[in-house]
């Protein structure tokens, strides 16, 4: 079974606790910028300009929080199926926070031009209901529902904030998505264990000393074996073995002195 590579596991893992703490972190931003302003609308004296509800967003920061915690089970258990829902997620993370990156980006500057004018006492409040009303050097009149002027110059910092967070979770999902990538692309492959048996290895390997043979009419030396090669025994040289013993046989002769001895003549 394959299995996430260790160095791999470990960068995930790091990476994994990075977007724990940027999502946590943007939830935490979108959350207050929720309690200062629910919800607003930007409109002219003509036709409205763009309407936003921040109570919406908040719980989106907890969405960037689901591949960190997918990063820190990869590092633990070097799971190649949570790898894999890990680089999905942030492939997800990375779009959406360009999207939250430009969304905000808009919003922070048409909220700097407000800002603007407040600071330079052309903002004023209603009197019977929630709103700042905002005259630019061209006459064009701006009204912020739901907001008053006191609020525009604190609603800048958490804005300016959001759009930091998710350009930095963008950046950090890209990168977990390319690690990803090259972890299942380098998987490590877990084999059975074995026994490998190299030859000559249950060889017999006699010690290494001389065998000298003795004998009446020969001596001669044998050595042993080189190691590593099958064991061959020594071979000796073949001696007849000697003949038994009898009395001496008479040697024949001519001699008939030992016939007419024996008087057979």
């Amino acid at each position: 079974m394959a299995r996430i590579s260790k160095g791999f596991a470990i960068t995930t893992a790091v990476f994994g606790v990075l977007a724990f703490i940027f999502g946590l972190a943007l939830a935490i931003c979108a959350w207050k910028l929720q309690g200062k302003v629910a919800q607003f609308s930007l409109s002219t004296s003509d036709q409205a300009v763009a309407g936003v509800t921040f109570h919406d967003f908040w719980w989106g920061g907890l969405f960037y929080c689901v591949p960190g915690i997918l990063g820190i089970i990869v590092g633990c258990t070097r799971n190649v199926c949570a790898m894999t829902f890990y680089l999905i997620m942030n492939l997800i993370c990375m779009v959406s926070s360009v999207i939250v990156t430009a969304f905000c980006g808009i919003i922070l500057l048409a909220w700097a031009i407000l800002e603007t004018l407040n600071n330079e006492g052309r903002c004023d409040n209603s009197l019977f209901i929630k709103q700042c009303t905002c005259t630019d050097v061209s006459g064009t009149v701006y009204n912020i529902n739901g907001l008053s002027c006191n609020d525009v110059r604190d609603v800048q910092p958490n804005i300016t904030a959001l759009i930091g967070l998710a350009s930095l979770s963008s950046l950090i999902a890209f990168v977990a998505s390319y690690i990803a990538c090259c972890g299942l692309c380098n998987k490590e492959q877990e084999t059975p264990g074995a026994v490998i048996i190299q030859p000559g290895a249950g060889s017999y390997q006699p010690p290494t000393n001389i065998i000298v043979s003795n004998s009446t009419s020969h001596t001669q030396q044998y050595a042993a074996p080189a190691p590593n090669y099958p064991y061959q025994p020594p071979q000796y040289p073949y001696h007849q073995p000697a003949p038994a013993y009898g009395p001496p046989q008479p040697v024949p002769t001519h001699d008939k002195a030992g016939l007419v001895h024996n008087e057979v003549i």
